[in-house]
């Protein structure tokens, strides 16, 4: 069964010079594929809860490094200007890219990846993901 993931891609190169209006202003950049992408400072959270099922159980604290994300979802038209299969239900060129199975997102990542010179990410036989490569990966 098809699961709907709104893409938002993560940047693992962090040598790409950011800009920012001031200090409070988030910093963006444009990659050389032309998409922009904000910085997602590092902070953490308490994940879970003392209520619900089993797995959301304890309450604990949860530290993320700061990322890469893309300002947008991706669009159709940026599945199709990589040549990559429209899963998409609902079509349009400017539409978000919807109905995207993980497998679809990282062979996206991995094609966004190699357009713009970057390392690719994704074994796409095997799933497993390479964070020392400097290209993209999904999240969800």
């Amino acid at each position: 069964m098809r699961t709907i993931i709104v893409i938002l891609f993560s940047f693992l190169v962090l040598s790409i010079s950011t800009s920012a209006a001031g200090s409070d202003a988030p910093k963006i950049m444009t990659t050389a594929g032309g998409v922009e992408m904000a910085l997602i400072p590092a902070g953490s959270f308490t994940m879970g809860s003392v209520h619900g099922d089993d797995d959301a159980k304890p309450p604990h604290n949860v530290f993320v490094d700061s990322f890469w994300m893309d300002r947008t979802e991706v669009t159709q038209e940026q599945f199709d200007k990589l040549q990559i299969s429209n899963p998409s239900h609902f079509e349009g060129d400017k539409l978000p890219a919807e109905q995207v199975t993980w497998a679809q997102a990282a062979r996206f990542c991995n094609a966004r990846s190699k357009a713009e010179k970057l390392e690719p990410c994704y074994d796409e036989d095997t799933s497993a993901c390479d964070f020392t490569k400097t290209g993209y990966s999904p999240s969800a």
